[in-house]
């Protein structure tokens, strides 16, 4: 049974230039196409690799300092939030993986939901943690 996938990164200082050639690679994307709302940067496209669709947001920049304190982390991060929307379940752990190689930093996998009575709040709440560490270039082997 295909199912949304939620998955999300805090880091403040991510910009979509930063990431979004890379991130057409790994998922086989042909293009993200990227846009803005009053409160939301986002780009979304068609995964070749896990059949489906695939939306990354987060708040704009001139957004991030009126988020709730439930959105925020404890470092005043924000969630980078990635949506594979109609996927097979059996992707989740190699979708975590990847993101955490590439992002090498932690990877929250979960339950994504709207705060009532509120205009942008959600609450992310973490079922998984990719959180592998690849120490391969920092060891030096004589």
């Amino acid at each position: 049974m295909m199912q949304n996938l939620n998955f999300w990164v805090y880091n403040k200082e991510l910009r979509f230039d930063q990431f979004r050639e890379e991130l057409e690679k790994i998922f086989d994307i042909r293009e993200l196409f990227h846009d803005t709302e009053n409160y939301w940067e986002y780009m979304f496209g068609d995964s070749k690799k896990f059949q489906c669709r695939v939306n990354i947001s987060r708040p704009n920049q001139w957004e991030q300092n009126n988020l709730s304190d439930s959105v925020k982390k404890e470092k005043n991060e924000i969630p980078l939030h990635l949506i594979f929307y109609g996927c097979n379940p059996a992707f989740t752990d190699q979708i975590g993986n990847e993101l955490n190689h590439y992002f090498k930093l932690p990877v929250y996998q979960g339950i994504v939901s709207k705060i009532p009575d509120t205009d942008y709040g959600y609450n992310f709440i973490k079922q998984r943690i990719y959180n592998k560490i690849d120490f391969s270039g920092l060891i030096k082997i004589k």
